[in-house]
């Protein structure tokens, strides 16, 4: 009985490897401590339960899913997690208390969420306090991906530039990333020339982040490269004017260096700079305003009102609300209402004047999202999604847009030389919609034979070449075709070019007629007359 029993075992034990089961256990959560804290500093958590490993991230989510906080884990145990949250101004409430833990299963497939949630199991309050213990509710464990649904949008100035996420390369800008988990990821900016550029953006779910790169020209040699944000600011070394920003000061001798940057209406910029014995050192002075007069800045409503406001990561209030003496320039500006999804991007606050913005907030879908696969012919066509690009559509190919939210979308292609396409697609939960684009030419082409060959061509006196001739890209419309070749008359005739068809000439040339008053013929006539004379008047013999 035993002999039987083993080989069987070994039996299942392989089929286990095989379907890839786990190879740890799930994570899940038995305590937390603390279980409160005041919105006024960081605070060191620790949570026990099982199934926590060196890639476990904890964070907490309010109860609405309105706002979401990252912890930073710095010891673990696979029984133990302790990180550090900062409450600073977070809005009290219950909080839902997460922990992820990825693996790979004993067949190498590596799953990237493996999530443990204790429901309302922390509690954040207003003010000062000493912390208090409540009774957590049970623990619920979720298992598989949760997402990806997080999208980044990347665009730099001047365009072109090679954009990195997190260290990979994703093309040149502008360029859309999707597919993304919730989390913090780098963005860098690199074009040839210019200095590098890098930022950091937050993903928390289906959102879409908009990710700006201002680009600043790199200069080669040795010296200081002084930039200030406005520009057109005069700049100072060692009290003596320079010039005004942005501005290189080339072979500027190493060492300490008195450097001020002044601009009418702002403080001034004062700092010691230290010049390398090789190399740029690049400077950015950031001024403040200190003109009371000055009126500029920005005025934010929304539907629906009292949406939260944040301007470079920093709470604002409340619209419709009027933020005044901005420094002028690109500002990263975020809209937040509970149940609709968050609004983010870039904005331009103006020198002078103030700048109105209305922004109207999407209801969250309480659907599941939907995708749409686009396919062109030509390809390499650019599409954009109610009027966001989000890439080029691709060879023998379909390009995919995921986590479409369901609803009526608008979907745009446009491709050099083709009529622009537009179309309205009705997204559906968890279901394909697919868009075959059939692109219209919006150009012809023209081509001319002659008889004899080999005679110049132009087209509204511009040269197309020596015929036989095609040429392509041509307006549709009226044009005038004209043939030249030495020895025979011109050839003019006026075309219709249609678009997406090629309007033929065919032009046989007649050559030149010799004028009467050409040199040759006095002087045959002359010939003829003294030959007529000597026969006529020679004697008989």
């Amino acid at each position: 009985m035993k002999g039987s029993i083993y080989p069987v075992g070994l039996i299942l034990l392989f089929f286990l490897v095989v379907a890839g089961i786990p190879a740890a256990a799930s994570p899940s959560i038995t305590d937390i401590r603390p279980v409160s804290a005041p919105n006024n500093g960081d605070v060191t958590v620790t949570i026990t339960g099982t199934g926590f490993n060196s890639q476990s991230t904890v964070w907490m989510k309010t109860c609405d899913g309105s706002s979401t906080l990252y912890g930073t884990v710095i010891s673990w145990s696979p029984t133990s997690l302790t990180c550090i949250l900062s409450f600073n101004n977070q809005n009290p409430g219950s909080y839902n208390v997460w922990v992820n833990s990825p693996f790979t299963s004993s067949s190498g497939h590596y799953y990237p969420q493996d999530v443990a949630v204790r429901s309302q199991g922390f509690r954040i309050y207003q003010g000062t306090g000493t912390t208090y213990a409540i009774i957590p509710t049970a623990v619920t464990t979720t298992y598989g991906l949760q997402g990806p649904y997080g999208t980044i949008f990347v665009e730099s100035s001047p365009p072109g530039a090679v954009v990195y996420v997190n260290g990979e390369n994703h093309g040149h800008a502008p360029v859309t990333i999707k597919g993304l988990y919730p989390g913090s990821y780098t963005v860098s900016a690199e074009l040839s020339g210019y200095l590098k550029y890098t930022t950091t953006t937050t993903i928390t779910g289906a959102e879409y982040s908009s990710v700006y790169c201002p680009l600043v020209r790199e200069t080669a040699g040795t010296g200081l490269y002084v930039t200030s944000t406005p520009a057109q600011a005069s700049v100072y070394l060692e009290g003596v004017y320079k010039g005004v920003t942005p501005l290189m000061l080339s072979d500027t001798a190493a060492g300490s260096h008195i450097l001020q940057v002044r601009l009418s209406g702002y403080d001034e910029w004062k700092s010691m700079v230290e010049i390398p014995s090789g190399g740029t050192r690049t400077v950015t002075a950031i001024l403040s305003q200190n003109n009371a007069g000055l009126i500029n800045g920005i005025n934010i409503s929304s539907s629906p009102g009292g949406a939260n406001v944040l301007l470079d990561g920093l709470k604002k209030g409340f619209t419709p609300i009027t933020l005044n003496k901005i420094t002028a320039g690109i500002h990263i500006l975020e809209i937040d209402y509970p149940g609709y999804t968050p609004w983010k991007s870039t904005v331009d606050v103006p020198k002078s004047g103030i700048k109105d913005l209305f922004i109207t907030l999407t209801p969250k879908s309480t659907s599941s999202p939907g995708w749409i696969t686009v396919f062109s012919r030509p390809d390499n066509a650019s599409v954009t999604l109610d009027g966001s690009y989000v890439g080029r559509t691709l060879v023998n190919s379909s390009l995919n847009l995921d986590a479409i939210p369901a609803g009526e979308h608008t979907v745009a292609l446009d491709l050099p030389g083709y009529q622009k396409y537009s179309t309205q697609v009705s997204v559906l939960p968890k279901q394909v919609s697919a868009i075959h684009a059939l692109l219209i030419p919006s150009s012809g082409a023209v081509s001319v034979t002659s008889d004899p060959a080999g005679a110049d061509v132009f087209l509204d006196n511009t040269s197309i070449g020596i015929s036989p001739v095609t040429a392509d890209n041509i307006s549709a419309g009226s044009h005038m075709v004209t043939i030249q070749r030495e020895g025979y008359s011109d050839y003019s005739a006026s075309i219709l070019v249609t678009a997406g068809t090629t309007s033929s000439v065919s032009a046989a040339l007649l050559p030149v007629t010799p004028a009467l008053h050409s040199p040759a013929l006095p002087l045959t006539v002359l010939g003829s007359l003294l030959l007529f004379g000597f026969f006529f008047l020679r004697k008989p013999e």
